[in-house]
């Protein structure tokens, strides 16, 4: 244990650097971190990657995506930005972590081009958190006009009027839903914690889609008994599946129902029920129910 390890071990010295201004969180430099922009290892390149020698400290990976974004202008700065946006698969935590570190970095002595540079990068956020809030709405109007539609196809009537009423509903209910689940994030956050929830965590972070795919596949298991289709559930929605994902995967807590529930639409386009492996899993699933 180095020098400093030991002074930190007593919390009379560790007063005595907080108060010198001598103990920060990367003190320990600390080389386990969420690499939210990609980076390399190896000579500079001049293109939107980081680069280093080897294997970078948190702070000093930290100070390089800014060192960086700050050899941009204009255009080229959103495009370094998009690079590394569109290669994180969270992009909820992507823009929490750039919004954060942007709003400590503002409040510091920078040259007035950086400051420039992190005003445009802040406005860049705020395209695309409406960007994804207007896409998360058009999913969950797209959901909720499927289960409208659904509902009105069992109890009769044309098709035409069935479209036209659920088209109607889901725009309504969705502008809704969206209104209340955006003023109630707080509340339920606090409700959740309150509640004894799994925290169940992939080896490989991956295979998160391969799990929602898992899931919808369950969702839709049924069976043909004569003139009769037999479904496995009563009722099993998207969004009672992201209610459990939220509730118990790690990797989805802290976000929003709507976000999670988004990511479940995305996963079902995707789906390709045609492929043989899906339509084998299906087949199995099927088999070990029925």
């Amino acid at each position: 244990m180095g020098l400093r390890d030991r002074l930190l071990s007593h919390i009379f010295f560790r007063s005595m650097l907080t108060a010198f201004g001598s103990r920060t969180p990367y003190a320990t430099k600390t080389k386990t971190f969420v690499a939210y922009f990609q980076y390399k290892i190896g000579p500079y390149q001049p293109d939107y990657y980081l680069y280093f020698a080897r294997k970078p400290y948190l702070q000093v990976y930290k100070n390089e995506i800014f060192n960086k974004m700050y050899e941009y202008e204009g255009y080229d700065l959103i495009r370094y930005l998009e690079t590394h946006y569109a290669t994180f698969e969270d992009k909820s935590d992507f823009i929490r972590f750039l919004r954060y570190e942007i709003a400590e970095r503002q409040k510091q002595p920078v040259p007035k081009t950086h400051k420039l540079k992190l005003q445009v990068t802040s406005d860049w956020l705020t395209e695309r958190q409406n960007a994804n809030q207007a896409a998360h709405e058009g999913l969950l109007k797209a959901q909720i006009e499927r289960d409208v539609r659904s509902t009105l196809d069992g109890q009769g009537g044309s098709s035409i009027e069935t479209d036209k009423i659920a088209a109607d509903l889901s725009e309504k209910l969705a502008a809704s839903l969206n209104k209340i689940l955006s003023t109630t994030e707080e509340k339920m956050g606090d409700l959740t914690e309150a509640l004894t929830t799994g925290n169940i965590e992939l080896n490989n972070q991956h295979n998160l889609i391969r799990l929602i795919h898992l899931n919808l596949l369950i969702q839709s298991i049924e069976i043909v008994r004569g003139s009769l289709t037999e479904k496995l559930f009563k009722r099993n929605t998207n969004m009672d599946l992201a209610s459990i994902l939220h509730l118990h995967y790690r990797a989805f807590k802290g976000q929003q129902i709507n976000t999670v529930q988004a990511k479940i639409g995305k996963a079902s386009e995707d789906l390709k029920i045609n492929d043989p492996k899906v339509q084998k899993l299906t087949k199995a699933l099927t088999e070990f129910f029925y």
